[in-house]
């Protein structure tokens, strides 16, 4: 309850017709004004001499926003009315447990509700359950989205390995040229390294930005993600900058440590 109070017993079925709305409710119909006392037409009925007679309801109090349809959409305005002036055939409790168990209280959570009326039919299920059922579309999303990102991720490895391995392969004959005219053969895999490394690194600034961009499109269909998620982006780019020194590290280092003669000979 934000403002006002809650239902009580006194609230019964011949007293005033009380309601209670929730934050959304203010905000739209009302501009945020103060909405105790105000009234609501024709929300409460009562059975006078056969006939469905409505009344009036007053506001009494306010609660905090709840999202029922699903976790993506935003709250919606909600009138609440008492059990005690409108009864229904269908009707959903939530119980709340204090040792945060709630499968353990299933049996008798049953017993107490068979105890008032064995006829009634009871279906028991847990929060997570239908939270969990309310983001189904969202996770097959989010496992096709991830599958492609890793195939993509895995294409981008390949291809950039392959790239700059030949591109290495071709400063065969430069490598070897440094070599003879006095450089060691720790200098020339540096030099190979750091020439590779400022592509890669503009690569990867391009790349972020790319990434943050369709994360701020992909956070508008997939519950609580963030665009800018610094283990995502910082885990990409490592694997992409590790893949790169790689590409760049290992031919380079094997043409030379190979001959000299042979390499001129290759360049």
């Amino acid at each position: 309850v934000v403002s006002g109070r809650p239902f009580m017993d006194a609230d019964g079925l011949t007293a005033m017709g009380v309601g209670i709305v929730n934050e959304a409710f203010v905000r739209r119909s009302l501009a945020g004004a103060n909405p105790l006392g105000e009234r609501m037409k024709g929300l409460k009925a009562q059975l006078v001499d056969g006939r469905v007679v409505p009344e009036d309801v007053v506001i009494v109090g306010v609660v905090a926003d709840v999202r029922y349809s699903s976790l993506t959409t935003a709250a919606e305005p909600i009138v609440y009315l008492p059990k005690s002036q409108h009864m229904s055939r269908r009707e959903l409790i939530v119980v709340t447990t204090a040792d945060g168990r709630p499968h353990d209280h299933v049996a008798d959570l049953r017993a107490a509700i068979s105890a008032v009326d064995a006829k009634i039919p009871v279906e028991v299920g847990t929060m997570s359950t239908f939270v969990a059922a309310s983001l189904d579309r969202q996770r097959l999303g989010m496992w096709l989205m991830s599958g492609f990102g890793i195939a993509a991720l895995v294409l981008a490895m390949v291809g950039i390995f392959g790239v700059i391995a030949y591109v290495v392969a071709q400063r065969t004959g430069e490598m070897a040229v440094r070599q003879a005219l006095g450089a060691t053969r720790s200098q020339v895999v540096m030099m190979v390294v750091k020439d590779g490394g400022r592509a890669v690194a503009l690569g990867l600034a391009g790349g972020l930005l790319m990434a943050w961009w369709m994360g701020t499109l992909m956070a508008r269909y997939v519950y609580e993600v963030k665009a800018g998620d610094p283990a995502i982006l910082a885990g990409s780019a490592a694997i992409v900058a590790l893949v790169a020194v790689l590409a760049t590290l290992v031919p380079a280092t094997r043409v030379a440590a190979s001959e000299l003669s042979r390499a001129l000979r290759q360049g």
